[in-house]
């Protein structure tokens, strides 16, 4: 690696997961999970329970007695019934109809307490109708050999609907009625939201990485604030639609940046630690959400509790330190003494203020003048073993004498002129602003720099895709357990309690076993198998309700492992500089092509319409590219934070693919103070022996 003492170096000296990790971890990150994981109760507010016409007459009427007055009981066609059976015919399900009701007088009903009788002539003119038996009706006796056709027409909007309170008191589906004709708006809520995630979470990234990790969350609180209180301020729709796309822009990327603050602030193997821990937080905390919506059933107490539990969060911000890694790069050194001796005093570590003292002299003389000059050094050693290819050429001498000039007078301006070969990666990879020769780089020659030449732009791409997998995973899964199971509330609960051992069992396999890299294969490679299981096993699971959901709950906590192990080897590969922005670009290209790919096979307006076993197989394809790509990402497990972004190039080029060693690529001197002292020598060694070597190899 290029940096040959890291901030982690520090970290380890100052007793690295000690008093002050313990409490900024479990006194601010992971409540913060857990206040992130209150704001998902949007998720109660789009529920739409059972509901029927109202008629007024009847509104005291049990709920029973509503059904059997309002409600007919009609056939619909289960497409996905349909698409499961195996066998001839088309499979039909009856159930009590939520749009339509009975065509009739209910004057004449609450005096004969009788449905009255219509006659054929009249069905000719209803848009139609429905076939009851003679049991069905109180008059059984004038009825008992004849069958009673009774038309049935659609709720009117004017009245309204009756919903099933046994859950919810009120929520927003009920208070905008989000049902029948209106039940679109949902889908449309959940769009929204998904958009403005993918959109927005780059502004608080872009604000995160360039103001700092701590005010990035300010900005998060302040969005939650707002977005939880607005909707009861306001009865009109479309405010109420602004306001989940504000709430929507917080998601996910509130947690990543606490997640991205506390792996900051330790050392390589506490860091899967602290992105279990955040996990574990926020699957408590919507365990915790399933008794704060029963004992706050309306959906405007909900909002108000939302807001009440975020306001603490500005009390903690003068408490809250800034990132030393973020620090430390931004060259922020007096902040980062103060920190670092905070530490030191919290931890009881024995470190002397004169010993750290020293260490920062040495990381500013460092950033200040010789990051610069190892940078160019380093970018000269990747150009050198490039000329190693033309080694037989007539002119190799002069390419390594003018190398061996670039070494001596550390410019390496001089040498990119002279050696006439494409551009370097200099003008993106360096910490400054200029370009190797000596111009101005524009924004937009660095970014087409960055795309032709990065792997870390690849590397993007790789993780786009595994995400956009998983969420594909999740969503098909989902709606396939809704077929089953329709207790919200009960879902969530016992969803949630079990999410928690498993993400603990990814943990140990992340830290302990394989990796991360092994690890996210083998929970693909599971998921794989499910979707299989799915696709080849439908005789099986026709008739055995509890093992859909199982395999369904199964299969979408495996996705969502899948994604904290991305989301960790994202944020472990990147440069802190821009390690948020890096993280929201991969989130909004993976919710981008999610969002393209359900109205791909969701819209049933286009010419092709895909049935349930069509889908499966395409996500099943997709899973297994998926896992082809995972495999090719980096090991990070015990690898330093990248400080720029040449040391990211390094860990995602320089790695085995076979292996499965714990060694840190690097390596890493094991006393602080000695690679203090032989700074100069570990930063130049490599380079000039590598430059002997070839005179050497040249002369024979």
């Amino acid at each position: 690696m290029l940096q040959k003492f890291h901030c982690e170096h520090v970290l380890k000296e100052l007793n690295d997961f000690g008093q002050y990790q313990k409490l900024l971890l479990f006194g601010f990150i992971m409540p913060l999970a857990i206040l992130t994981a209150f704001q998902s109760s949007y998720i109660y507010n789009e529920f739409v329970p059972d509901h029927w016409c109202r008629v007024d007459l009847l509104v005291n009427f049990s709920y029973g007695e509503q059904h059997r007055l309002i409600r007919p009981r009609l056939k619909y066609n289960n497409d996905e019934n349909n698409n499961n059976n195996n066998g001839g015919g088309e499979e039909i399900s009856k159930r009590m109809s939520n749009c339509e009701m009975y065509d009739i007088n209910y004057h004449q009903v609450l005096t004969g307490l009788e449905i009255p009788k219509q006659n054929s002539s009249s069905l000719s003119s209803s848009s139609s109708s429905l076939s009851l038996s003679s049991s069905s009706s109180s008059s059984s006796s004038a009825l008992s050999s004849s069958t009673v056709f009774i038309p049935i027409k659609k709720c009117s909007p004017i009245n309204g609907w009756v919903y099933n309170k046994n859950q919810f008191q009120e929520n927003a589906a009920m208070h905008y009625n989000f049902v029948c004709d209106q039940r679109q708006h949902i889908q449309i809520i959940g769009f929204v939201r998904k958009l403005s995630s993918a959109l927005f979470s780059l502004i608080y990234a872009i604000l995160s990485d360039r103001y700092g990790r701590k005010n990035g969350l300010i900005f998060i609180l302040t969005a939650y604030i707002l977005s939880a209180i607005s909707p009861i301020l306001t009865t009109n729709y479309y405010a109420f639609l602004a306001c989940q796309a504000l709430q929507g822009s917080t998601w996910p990327i509130g947690i990543l940046i606490g997640t991205a603050l506390g792996i900051e602030f330790v050392t390589p193997e506490y860091r899967a630690d602290i992105l279990a821990l955040v996990g574990v937080a926020f699957q408590f905390g919507e365990w915790c959400t399933y008794f704060f919506v029963k004992a706050l059933p309306h959906w405007v107490w909900i909002t108000i509790a939302n807001t009440g539990f975020t306001v603490p969060y500005f009390l903690f911000y003068q408490y809250c330190d800034e990132s030393p890694q973020w620090l430390l790069a931004t060259k922020h050194f007096n902040k980062l003494k103060n920190l670092f001796e905070r530490m030191n005093q919290t931890n009881h570590a024995h470190m002397d203020s004169d010993s750290i003292n020293s260490i920062i002299s040495k990381f500013t003389h460092y950033y200040n003048y010789d990051r610069r000059d190892e940078v160019s050094m380093a970018i000269s050693m990747q150009n050198l073993n490039t000329t190693t290819t033309l080694i037989h050429n007539g002119n190799h001498r002069q390419r390594i004498t003018l190398l061996t000039n670039n070494n001596n007078n550390h410019n390496h301006q001089t040498s990119t002129k002279r050696l006439n070969r494409p551009p370097s990666m200099n003008s993106f990879l360096t910490d400054n602003q200029s370009e190797s020769d000596g111009l101005q780089t524009t924004f937009w020659k660095k970014i087409k720099l960055f795309i032709k030449r990065s792997t870390l732009f690849q590397m993007i791409f790789l993780w786009a895709i595994i995400l956009m997998t998983n969420e594909l995973i999740i969503d098909f899964l989902s709606k396939r357990k809704n077929l089953f199971d329709e207790n919200l509330l009960v879902d969530r609960f016992f969803g949630s309690l079990i999410k928690m051992p498993i993400i603990l069992l990814t943990w140990y396999l992340v830290n302990q076993c394989f990796g991360r890299r092994w690890s996210n294969c083998i929970i693909l490679s599971l998921n794989f198998a499910i979707l299989m299981f799915l696709l080849f096993g439908q005789y099986l699971l026709k008739n055995i309700i509890w093992l859909n959901v199982g395999i369904s709950v199964l299969g979408i906590m495996l996705a969502e492992c899948s994604e904290l192990i991305t989301i960790l080897q994202t944020l472990e590969l990147t440069s802190t500089r821009y390690r948020i922005i890096v993280v929201s670009i991969v989130h909004l290209l993976s919710q981008s092509t999610f969002l393209a790919i359900l109205y791909w096979l969701y819209n049933y307006n286009l010419r092709i319409i895909f049935n349930v076993q069509t889908k499966l197989i395409f996500i099943s394809c997709v899973t297994l590219l998926s896992i082809i790509l995972a495999s090719f990402i980096t090991e990070t497990r015990n690898e330093y934070l990248p400080m720029g972004a040449l040391e990211s190039e390094q860990l995602i080029t320089n790695f085995n693919y076979w292996s499965l060693s714990k060694d840190r690529s690097d390596i890493a001197p094991s006393n602080l103070f000695m690679s203090l002292s032989k700074w100069d020598v570990n930063a130049n060694h490599q380079i000039i022996g590598s430059i002997k070597h070839m005179e050497k190899f040249t002369d024979s």
